[in-house]
């Protein structure tokens, strides 16, 4: 009788191993008992069985589970495939320092339906390459709390038509430096509608450069108040023709 069956047969027993015996198991050993793991066990276990998981093992660990996965399990272990099942909830449980190890990859597999779930610490946490890794799609699906989350860092990925999408909810409450940071290529996916929900503040934060990217549907949604909010130094940045369209 070997260990294997044992552990398939004696599942009450796989919670009194150690941790230290717990790294010792195969990857066909793991899967055994995946089940019965506790979240401290869980942590002792090496990348390749992680790896060995099935999709089906993987949508069935409980949230203190996920949540108990190390960097290192998350980074070298976990696969694209089986990072794009787990459920919304099972994303939720990933913390701030397990999400700024997901790989490009990784990123890449989480369904739209999922990325929901990421905490607003986890999304504050990604790296801009690891936002540039999602889809248009699962960016416009991010809550407003997610969106506002993304740092000044981050929030350079966006393009122009996700700029344009994400509304004035979003783009009304982003601090100067986040407003600040959008680039002059996303700027002009800035709609009538988004440039009108614009606070004095965020009409104070546009780099010269941002502002000489607007186009003259978004200068069209200025109002008497915002452009009174323009500084010296903005208006003396503004090209002649801008100054004109935002003027006249």
């Amino acid at each position: 009788m070997d260990f294997v069956w044992c552990l398939r047969h004696n599942s009450a027993q796989i919670g009194v191993l150690s941790t230290a015996a717990i790294g010792g198991l195969s990857a066909a050993e793991v899967a055994a008992q995946i089940g019965y793991l506790k979240p401290a066990q869980i942590a002792a276990v090496g990348t390749d069985a992680i790896s060995g998981l099935t999709t089906a093992q993987v949508t069935a660990l409980s949230t203190a589970t996920v949540a108990a996965l190390t960097t290192t399990q998350i980074a070298a272990g976990l696969t694209g495939a089986q990072l794009a099942v787990l459920s919304s909830a099972q994303l939720a449980a990933l913390s701030a320092a397990q999400a700024k190890v997901l790989t490009t990859d990784e990123m890449s597999a989480l369904s739209t339906a999922n990325v929901v779930g990421l905490s607003t610490a986890a999304v504050a946490a990604l790296s801009s390459d690891q936002v540039a890794a999602l889809s248009s799609a699962d960016i416009l699906h991010l809550s407003n709390t997610q969106l506002l989350a993304l740092t000044t860092q981050t929030i350079p990925v966006l393009s122009s038509a996700e700029i344009s999408a994400v509304g004035s909810a979003v783009l009304s409450a982003l601090s100067t430096a986040q407003f600040a940071a959008i680039t002059t290529d996303a700027i002009q996916g800035l709609t009538a509608s988004e440039m009108t929900s614009l606070s004095t503040k965020e009409i104070a934060a546009f780099t010269t450069d941002q502002i000489n990217a607007l186009t003259t549907t978004a200068i069209g949604g200025l109002t008497n108040t915002q452009t009174a909010a323009f500084t010296n130094a903005q208006i003396a940045g503004m090209a002649d023709q801008q100054r004109n369209n935002i003027f006249s």
